[in-house]
């Protein structure tokens, strides 16, 4: 999971949708494996944009083949970040143009569900119960945050000296949540680890 993969026609092949047509093969495509569950048995798909550009995600199958995770309005478009284990939840970013961004929980059953709006996705529990990822503070930098039904949005909070974070990965239970932080310049970023009982804290120190 995590591995960036062009999209193989022969394996995906083409999938119709009403206001484009997504084709592995074509130059427009850049699909990328952002998770999979059942060893690869179940994949999402993420990043998969057409002329013009309209982010989509997918699930793949063997039995189902190519899957679009339905937009919830044409006007949105959509980058998943993670699947549950069970393979029936699926996390994700919701982008309106011209608006905020909003994490969002895909269903099989009932489809995307924006849960908290300005902020951005990047990882799924494999239980499907918590997502992570950033949102934007009142001074426009990126602040990590965790998403539960039972918490809501909640920031991670802040370390000495850093003016950003940004969370990336999250234990199976939703419980522990690792990313990094700093002042936004890729040599001087850390990695932090979070739990509930002892909150942010440096893993260099």
């Amino acid at each position: 999971a995590g591995n960036t993969l062009m999209v193989n026609a022969d394996v995906i092949g083409e999938t119709k949708l009403p206001y484009g047509t997504y084709t592995a093969s074509s130059a427009e495509v850049a699909g990328y494996v952002v998770d999979s569950v059942g060893g690869g048995s179940v994949v999402v798909l993420g990043g998969i944009a057409p002329n013009p550009v309209r982010g989509v995600s997918f699930l793949w199958s063997a039995p189902t083949g190519l899957v679009p995770l339905a937009l919830p309005d044409p006007n949105v478009s959509v980058n998943a970040n993670g699947i549950s284990v069970d393979g029936t939840l699926v996390g994700g970013t919701l982008q309106v143009p011209q608006a905020f961004s909003t994490l969002g929980r895909y269903s099989l059953d009932g489809g995307w569900e924006p849960v908290a709006c300005g902020a951005i996705g990047r990882a799924l529990s494999s239980d499907g119960t918590t997502i992570v990822g950033a949102s934007s503070n009142d001074q426009g930098d990126f602040a990590a945050i965790r998403w539960s039904a039972v918490t809501g949005l909640e920031p991670l909070g802040a370390l000495p000296g850093s003016s950003e974070s940004f969370a990336y990965g999250v234990s199976g239970d939703g419980s522990v949540v690792v990313g990094s932080h700093g002042d936004g310049q890729f040599p001087n970023e850390r990695a932090f680890v979070w739990d509930e009982e002892s909150g942010v804290r440096d893993v260099q120190t």
